[in-house]
């Protein structure tokens, strides 16, 4: 019934995104049993994944993915694996990693990435 296997091979714990979407919206796949028909998974990084969801859920993700994908109407942005793969993740020391990890307040991780990738947005 389904035209392509994607979907099916991806296991383990994993970071989903739709295809578009108007803000980023990387979900955590903390079990590795979810099921997706359309978007993109992220998988086997070298960074937590819970780090990397933060980072991509981050303003920096968004002001970078509605400059450089293409959008649909009602202006929703591509977030395509040839847009994705290209968002640089800069290296972080052992405290910034930490602050990451802990931090739940998106502003908070936000003003701190975009100090850390020098951009004011």
């Amino acid at each position: 019934a389904y035209g392509r296997g994607q979907g099916f091979e991806i296991k383990g714990k994993k970071l989903l995104t739709p295809t578009f979407s108007k803000k980023p919206k990387f979900m955590l796949d903390s079990d590795g049993d979810s099921f997706f028909c359309n978007g993109y998974a992220l998988s086997n990084s070298q960074l937590d994944l819970e780090i990397l969801q933060k980072i991509l859920n981050s303003s920096v993700m968004d002001y970078y993915i509605t400059r450089t994908s293409v959008q649909i109407g009602g202006g929703y942005p591509c977030f395509q694996k040839n847009f994705i793969e290209k968002f640089n993740i800069p290296e972080f020391d052992k405290k910034e990693l930490i602050f990451l990890k802990k931090e739940n307040n998106q502003e908070k991780i936000n003003s701190f990435l975009e100090k850390k990738y020098s951009i004011k947005i």
